[in-house]
């Protein structure tokens, strides 16, 4: 038998989301195409699937193998839950509404978005409290939590906003493969005195 041909090649430029390479010159018969994947995709952020090998006969006319890497986002679930303490429910107007914006700040591929809510979203908890909670799948990575404040505001009221991650008062959370986070905003309202 002869002895096997080992001919690498480096494809480090892509057309879209596929690149290629010819070998020229090589003896008809079977091979096995081989593939070394170097400073691929964070393992962390994506699901790796790499075809790493393909047999391929190379006739006369020639060969070709293709192999297929697919990188899938990993995700989890940014919970986002807006409360109003039960003392503080009668001063709530017909008409309350508001808005919470959430922004991934480490890669493109984080999500950005925002939710709305109104006086009829609320159902009080365990403790008495009005809480509306969103679930919003998101690619992993470290989210900020902020309501707009020119929203949810009370005529003759005062409002405090406060966030809590599950740890500590900060409207910033973690949002890991498969697992749930949630910032927890509250709005404490207090009826303005006069002088």
């Amino acid at each position: 038998s002869s002895d096997p041909v080992v001919e690498p090649v480096t494809l480090s430029s892509f057309s879209g989301k596929t690149a290629s390479a010819t070998i020229r010159n090589v003896p008809t018969g079977d091979y096995v195409v081989v593939e070394t994947v170097r400073n691929g995709p964070d393992a962390n952020l994506y699901t790796v699937n790499e075809e790493s090998s393909k047999n391929v006969t190379v006739t006369p006319d020639g060969g070709e193998a293709t192999l297929t890497n697919t990188y899938t986002r990993k995700t989890g679930t940014l919970a986002i839950e807006k409360k109003i303490p039960a003392e503080d429910w009668s001063a709530v107007p017909d008409g309350y509404s508001g808005t919470i914006d959430y922004a991934g700040g480490q890669t493109d591929s984080e999500k950005t978005g925002s939710v709305t809510f109104s006086k009829n979203d609320f159902k009080q908890d365990q403790n008495g409290d009005y809480v509306k909670t969103w679930s919003i799948t998101v690619p992993t990575g470290t989210y900020t939590v902020t309501e707009d404040e020119s929203t949810a505001n009370i005529t003759d009221y005062a409002r405090t906003i406060s966030y809590f991650n599950g740890s500590d008062a900060s409207k910033q959370v973690t949002v890991s493969a498969n697992g749930n986070a949630t910032v927890t905003v509250t709005n404490d309202y207090e009826i303005e005195k006069g002088t």
